[in-house]
């Protein structure tokens, strides 16, 4: 994304886009996830889509996060949620599929699915989300994942 207009964004936009940087530099490994290609989530490929798709949001209408923010939601929980939920979707879309029912191991899906679960037990332990809700948003992914391709 453009360093100009990163570095111009308003102090809600920059909030967010500071918790996607934390993120980002956190271990894999940290996060009780093992990802074999990448050490750090930026070095994460299913990070990198996920993050551009929230940079591309965020950008087209900035006022829309600063009024989010200010009528009180809080940036970290909607930066988890959307990461869920953009996660979430790709991971069960089918694109990142082998075959029917199965992730190819050699593109993000996996990866997804671990950003996915991540992002949905952070939710939990923030209090965004309970841990039924969070344990039945798991199972859906998966049962998609298995049912789509």
């Amino acid at each position: 994304m453009n360093f100009f207009k990163k570095l111009t964004a308003p102090k809600e936009v920059r909030a967010i886009l500071g918790i996607l940087d934390e993120i980002a530099c956190a271990r894999v490994s940290q996060s009780g996830i093992s990802i074999p290609r990448a050490s750090t989530w930026h070095d994460s490929e299913a990070f990198q889509i996920v993050r551009n798709e929230i940079e591309k949001m965020i950008f087209a209408q900035p006022h829309e996060f600063v009024r989010m923010v200010q009528n009180g939601t809080p940036p970290r929980q909607w930066v988890w949620s959307v990461i869920a939920n953009i996660a979430g979707h790709r991971a069960g879309s089918g694109h990142y599929h082998i075959y029917s029912g199965f992730l190819n191991p050699m593109g993000p899906g996996e990866e997804l699915v671990q950003l996915f679960d991540m992002a949905i037990d952070e939710l939990s332990r923030m209090g965004a989300t309970q841990p039924d809700y969070a344990r039945e948003q798991k199972a859906a992914l998966r049962k998609n994942i298995k049912d789509v391709g």
